[in-house]
């Protein structure tokens, strides 16, 4: 479970785990905060920037906005929603930007597990309410020990029939019936033998998307390019691992793992992972999912 500390300044979301997020468009007006817009005041993270990542940190998740509009607009409060639920009032600071700024800080705390969240704030005021806008946010696991790297919610993917974005935990169907809060499968038919998140597109699958190609880039320094790696891999049904642009390592049961040796670089590294669900449509009855890690032994 991972411990996230709301504040409302615009800066930048820290992790612990790690997280991955990205803008949605501006909501004027939407649940939870249900009254009619404001026009003179709007709340909105400010950043993080669309699909920037954080590093690992030991004291939790940070989110940072800013309310801004007039300041004859008292603000008088400002609540947090997770996935449609409050997880906290914030603690107000106003701050005078020129003329028309006030600026708002919080310290609230919520648990969030490994995976998909929509995180947005409401603004109560003097003569009424508004929401700012969504920010997606995919919460990852922490990386076990020698781990360099592995499938994560938040991975960029491209599929078959066009659709590019984000990772999502592969859960609610036959193959893992539902995920623990670090992300890895709880229930299923599915083996576990990398102990790392499954991931696909969507939680379920989507008809006409049979082929996924998911891409990651990470930094190793010259210690950990010295040493050996190994990727290990599997997928529901087949997959390839590529590796700074040679295939490394394919794999084609779904009840086994696979294991290669690599060598590494130092500096960036490119990991692209093409993985294939083969028969039907199925949401239910032929999940797509995939895992990988590097680690050094």
């Amino acid at each position: 479970m991972r411990r996230l500390f709301a504040g409302l300044l615009g800066a930048a979301l820290l992790a612990a785990p790690a997280l991955v997020v990205s803008d949605a468009a501006r909501a004027d007006v939407a649940a939870p905060c249900s009254t009619a817009p404001n026009s003179q005041l709007w709340v909105k993270f400010a950043s993080p920037k669309a699909h920037s990542s954080t590093d690992h940190a030991a004291t939790g998740l940070a989110v940072n906005g800013r309310v801004t509009g007039k300041l004859s607009q008292k603000v008088t409060g400002v609540e947090l929603f997770a996935n449609g639920t409050s997880v906290g009032q914030a603690t107000l600071k106003a701050r005078k930007q020129g003329s028309t700024r006030i600026r708002l800080w919080s310290s609230g705390d919520v648990a969030l597990d490994v995976g998909h969240h929509v995180l947005v704030a409401c603004a109560t005021t003097s003569t009424g309410a508004v929401v700012g806008k969504e920010i997606h946010a995919y919460v990852t696991a922490p990386l076990g020990n020698k781990v360099l790297a592995s499938s994560q919610p938040g991975d960029r993917f491209i599929a078959d029939d066009g659709e590019a974005g984000r990772a999502h935990l592969s859960r609610g169907h036959l193959g893992c019936s539902t995920t623990s809060p670090l992300g890895v499968c709880q229930g299923g038919s599915w083996p576990d033998p990398l102990v790392v998140p499954k991931i696909w597109s969507h939680e379920l699958t989507r008809d006409g998307q049979n082929v996924l190609t998911f891409t990651k880039t990470f930094t190793l320094t010259a210690a950990q390019a010295a040493q050996p790696g190994v990727v290990a891999g599997w997928a529901d049904d087949s997959f390839t691992v590529q590796l700074n642009g040679t295939e490394v390592l394919s794999g084609a049961n779904w009840n086994s793992s696979f294991t290669t040796p690599v060598t590494l670089l130092p500096g960036k590294n490119k990991i692209v992972v093409t993985a294939t669900n083969l028969a039907g449509f199925d949401q239910q009855g032929n999940p797509g999912g995939v895992a990988w890690k590097l680690y050094q032994n």
